[in-house]
């Protein structure tokens, strides 16, 4: 499932501008996002999220299904799934 900007600056808390839908990723938490970092710098990110589950629920790794347990961001250039060079910031 393809993710637009809004769902992912909702799920990671940030303003994401853009989003490369690769139709190589496998993974609908895993994103290639561009947004502007801390510190004002607009870059691509390789987003990696892992949501609870009801069972994380259950043995108290999370409050609730859903919540993130956690996230990696990783600044990229290229696509890691399909290799495209990602266009620069302007």
């Amino acid at each position: 499932m393809a993710r637009d900007t809004a769902w992912w600056s909702d799920w990671i808390r940030q303003d994401v501008h853009d989003v490369h839908n690769c139709p190589k990723n496998p993974d609908e938490y895993v994103g290639v996002l561009f947004h502007d970092d801390h510190e004002g710098m607009r870059s691509w990110l390789l987003c990696t999220t892992w949501p609870a589950t009801e069972d994380d629920v259950k043995s108290g790794k999370a409050p609730e299904a859903g919540d993130i347990l956690s996230a990696t961001e990783l600044r990229i250039a290229f696509c890691p799934f399909c290799g495209i060079k990602l266009p620069a910031a302007n």
